[in-house]
């Protein structure tokens, strides 16, 4: 792993890490992973499925999640997504706004926090949004 980012310290003393494999490789590809920093073994990791693997060379995040999946933020793809424990996306978000010539600028997104709709909203407003 090389060039990684937002390490994260899991309450197991696991890092969780953004990795952009050291772009060593082509096509360059990213990947999440959960690393024990005692033995340096890979404990989980996620690198995109074979259709649509991750590719996002800066920024980028992903977080570990209260119920055990992973938020992943793929900035230059403009993409979120929830990843349970076996690799299932279970939510996806793909930013749809894109400008410029062709449409060619990124839409970026540059960091999530997932919130609990019982906590924020009353049923009155999930209601409305069901709707």
């Amino acid at each position: 792993w090389a060039r990684q980012h937002d390490a994260q310290i899991l309450p197991a003393g696991t890092l969780l890490l953004f990795d952009n494999e050291g772009q060593q490789r082509r096509p360059w590809r990213s990947r999440v992973l959960e690393l024990d920093p005692v033995t340096s073994h890979i404990v989980w990791s996620y690198a995109g499925r074979a259709d649509e693997p991750l590719e996002s060379l800066s920024r980028s995040s992903q977080t570990r999640l209260a119920n055990g999946n992973t938020l992943i933020v793929e900035s230059m793809a403009g993409r979120v997504i929830e990843v349970a424990p076996n690799g299932d996306t279970v939510w996806e978000f793909v930013n749809p706004v894109r400008g410029g010539e062709g449409d060619r600028r990124i839409p970026i997104i540059f960091w999530v926090q997932r919130i609990d709709p019982d906590r924020y909203f009353d049923a009155d407003f999930k209601t409305l949004i069901a709707d």
